[in-house]
């Protein structure tokens, strides 16, 4: 993977709605891209509540309030816990979450589920995907992802991944909206150098907090 910017879609005067996925999705379409297939990630966002701590990942996030438990399809094994409030972000494995089911430490919030459809345009990857807020499946908007894969440094991957959603933006003007850039602090975490998972969960959290906060 390469350097990574996550957007949402923004429909002005109305609530983006399922048509818009579609009229995106053709937009992307006509940008003759290939490798077509399937992906998905979830972000829950949990309360902190004390309890036993029997593993050393357990014990850092019991230091915290909340905690965002992310996953991601592409990367089966792992689930990353972000404490946005103390700036931290921890990587392990998927059991952890029977074990934090365990000690009753955790209590879920919210859990919003992507999932679409990616393909491949020249050395970028673009994900477009929809949001739904868990257990009833409440449409929260449309997201999309663009992976520019040659380079895993953030600051020289900015001005191409800059030029390449202004492409974007202009391929999709036909569906009345306009995609925005989800920022994230990611320079406040202590995350590695190149840019990997931990920093597409931080970004992943940002766009929740995003999407749960705007109006109706």
């Amino acid at each position: 993977m390469g350097v990574k910017r996550v957007l949402r879609w923004q429909h002005p005067g109305a609530y983006p709605g399922r048509q818009d996925f579609e009229t995106l999705g053709a937009a992307l379409e006509s940008l003759k891209g290939s490798n077509r297939r399937r992906w998905a990630a979830a972000c829950q966002g949990m309360r902190v509540m004390q309890g036993q701590e029997d593993a050393a990942s357990v014990r850092e996030a019991a230091k915290a309030k909340e905690v965002y438990m992310v996953t991601f399809s592409s990367d089966a094994d792992a689930v990353f816990l972000v404490m946005r409030q103390e700036r931290q972000i921890i990587r392990a494995e998927r059991s952890i979450r029977e074990l934090l089911e365990k000690v009753n430490m955790l209590k879920q919030r919210f859990m919003l589920y992507f999932e679409g459809w990616q393909c491949s345009l020249g050395d970028f990857v673009v994900k477009l995907g929809k949001a739904t807020q868990k257990p009833n499946d409440e449409f929260k908007g449309i997201v999309m992802e663009v992976d520019y894969l040659p380079l895993a440094s953030p600051q020289q991957a900015q001005h191409v991944l800059k030029e390449f959603v202004e492409i974007l933006q202009a391929a999709t003007t036909s569906a009345g909206g306009r995609l925005e850039l989800v920022s994230a602090p990611l320079a406040e975490y202590p995350l590695p150098e190149r840019f990997g998972m931990e920093h597409t969960a931080v970004l992943y959290t940002a766009l929740c907090s995003s999407l749960l906060s705007q109006a109706r």
